[in-house]
Order: structure tokens, then sequence, then C-alpha cells
């Protein structure tokens, strides 16, 4: 039998898939807060706005409800401050998920050194930013998962610090 931890093409599928499904994770829980909150317009109609909204239109909302109203109010500055640098960690996250969304993933477990390479077709260049090519090893692409699955739990964490 082998495991997951010895299986370089297992660990490679493990990571990009960690990383989409924590990434999805933020985006699902930003709607359910927005939804949740209730001076906001009821959840029927907030669902409804919510599924035409990218990640960002969802964070300007969600921080627009930060900057005044009850939710302001229940955190307090030091609360609001706390989500206002979470949104950096979560707009990195979502840099990285729209660079791997729409990638060219290759895994060579035969190369030795570096053998994950992700690229972003030419037309995407601009869309995407950085470099058109990304190489790196194993361990590195399971940091970035594990980063973006980071700022999930931080976000889930300031929920429950916040009773939010």
């Amino acid at each position: 039998m082998v495991f997951v931890e010895e299986d370089p093409n297992a660990r490679f599928e493990k990571a990009i898939f960690n990383l989409l499904r924590s990434f999805n994770f933020i985006d699902l829980n930003v709607g359910l807060l927005i939804s949740s909150i209730p001076e906001n317009i009821g959840s029927q109609a907030a669902y409804k706005k919510l599924s035409k909204l990218t990640f960002d239109k969802k964070m300007k909302w969600f921080n627009l409800l930060l900057e005044e109203g009850e939710l302001h109010k229940h955190l307090g500055e030091k609360g609001v401050s706390e989500f206002k640098s979470w949104f950096l960690h979560a707009h990195e996250a979502r840099r990285l998920r729209n660079r791997y969304v729409h990638a060219i993933w290759r895994f060579n477990p035969m190369m030795v050194g570096k053998p994950v390479s992700i690229s972003s077709p030419i037309w995407m260049k601009d869309v995407l930013g950085g470099d058109s090519e990304e190489k790196m090893n194993l361990d590195e692409l399971e940091a970035k998962a594990s980063m973006v699955e980071k700022v999930f739990k931080d976000f889930w964490n300031l929920r429950k610090k916040h009773y939010i």
C-alpha cells in the first residue's frame, strides 16, 4: 500500500485540491456572514445579490458593512481592525486561487528539484500578473495550499471570537 505522503502524484493533487477547497470555504463563509447580518437586505435578497458577485465585490460589500452600522458597533474598532487585517491575506489567497484555476499545471515527479510547473496562458498574463511560469517543489506547493487554508481558519476564528 502506498500512502499519500509517499506518492508524489497524490501529494501534488492533494495540494491543488486543498488550495481550491480552502478558498471555496473562504468565499462561501464570507457570503454566509454577509447574508446573516440582521440590518442587511434580508437573507433571500442577499443570496440573490451574492450569486452575481465576484469574491472581490463580496469583500467590498463586507468592508462596507464593517465601516458602519450594527456590525461595526458589535465588533468595535479592534474587531474591525482584525477583519481588515485579515482582508490582506484573503486577497492574497484570491490571487493564488485565480492563478491556479486559470493555470496550466505540469507535474513531472521524475524531475529533481522543482517538478511542479504552473504557467499562465499568454492571454491571461496581464490579468493574473506575475511570471508566466512558476516552478517549485512539492513542499512549496503544499505551503501555498496551507497558507490559503490558514486564511480560512483565521476567518473562522475571527467569527467565533466576535460571535458573528
